[in-house]
């Protein structure tokens, strides 16, 4: 099931977002050409029509293997791998860890034992991402508040 809302997630990701869906990219410089000429005409209709500013490079398509040699891709991609390790380790190992005799190094915990520290791990997980997406929306929102007035 979280392979499907994952897998569901960097579709639609891939499809719509700004950055990596070259249609919406075309349609948006289309529109800024036909508001800067606009814009132009109305300012002065017996000047000629040259951009106002220089055209920007065509997006270039690397492939995979240029992908693989970037930098920034294997760091983002080894961060991720890292940080997905530890958690499956954490959830598949903390459990076996608890309920593990004091004598082999474990916890002794019983199964009630164990719950209750997943729940409070869990509440603690919750509470740290809300905090944590609410301060990095208000900062967007503040952002974007100066860039417009």
């Amino acid at each position: 099931m979280c392979a499907i809302i994952g897998y569901s997630g960097f579709t639609i990701g891939f499809l719509y977002f700004e950055e990596t869906a070259p249609h919406i990219i075309a349609e948006k410089r289309k529109r800024l050409e036909r508001e800067s000429e606009s814009l132009l005409q109305a300012s002065n209709p017996t000047a000629s029509l040259a951009p106002a500013t220089p055209e920007p490079p065509p997006i270039r398509k690397i492939g995979m293997l240029e992908a693989i040699n970037d930098r920034s891709v294997v760091t983002s991609i080894g961060a991720y791998s890292l940080t997905a390790f530890t958690g499956i380790m954490h959830d598949e190992l903390y459990v076996i860890w608890a309920v593990s005799d004091l004598a082999r190094g474990g916890l002794s915990f019983s199964s009630q034992d164990v719950g209750l520290t997943l729940t409070c791990a869990g509440a603690f997980l919750v509470v740290s991402q809300v905090r944590a997406v609410a301060r990095s929306l208000t900062d967007s929102l503040t952002d974007c508040r100066h860039m417009l007035f």
